[in-house]
């Protein structure tokens, strides 16, 4: 099955016309499965968790496997799952406000808009100019039904995109 969407992987891109070099040594390498991870992803979750799983075995360290598993999870609602990967993320990337943005948004689908705003001021603590984390604080006050600061957050996200 791997093979079949690494094939897809290499009619879409022509550096990759080699099918030859792509062997053992190759497919252990993290960055091809989850490469085959972000392609799985659109054609099925089951398959999708499955080949994250192979990928976290190959590489227990895997940043990006773990953020997409999250978000898997996280598609899922099992969100229990999805917060656990993404403190995984994020203890592998401290310095990345990727997994506080999904953890903002997995606490917000679950209606803890609290932990939801603490994820996204973590998240802007480390890019100020984060577009994403303004808008999904100001879904937060709305829930929370602070319609001034989200309207305010609504502000500051246009002016982090320009």
């Amino acid at each position: 099955v791997v093979d079949r969407h690494l094939e897809h992987l290499f009619d879409q891109n022509d550096d990759l016309h080699h099918r030859e070099r792509v062997d053992a040594e190759i497919l252990d390498k993290a960055e091809v499965v989850v490469g085959v991870l972000q392609f799985r992803a659109e054609v099925g979750l089951d398959e999708a968790l499955d080949d994250a799983d192979e990928a976290l075995r190959r590489d227990a360290n895997s940043f990006e496997a773990f953020l997409l598993r999250g978000r898997l999870y996280q598609q899922q609602g099992d969100s229990e799952r999805a917060l656990a990967d993404f403190a995984s993320a994020q203890a592998l990337s401290p310095k990345s406000e990727q997994p506080y943005l999904s953890r903002a948004e997995t606490n917000l689908r679950d209606g803890k808009t609290d932990d939801a705003v603490a994820d996204c001021d973590a998240a802007l603590r480390l890019n100020p100019n984060s577009y994403p984390a303004y808008l999904c604080r100001a879904h937060a006050y709305i829930q929370m039904g602070k319609s001034d600061r989200a309207i305010e957050e609504i502000s500051r996200a246009s002016r982090a995109a320009q």
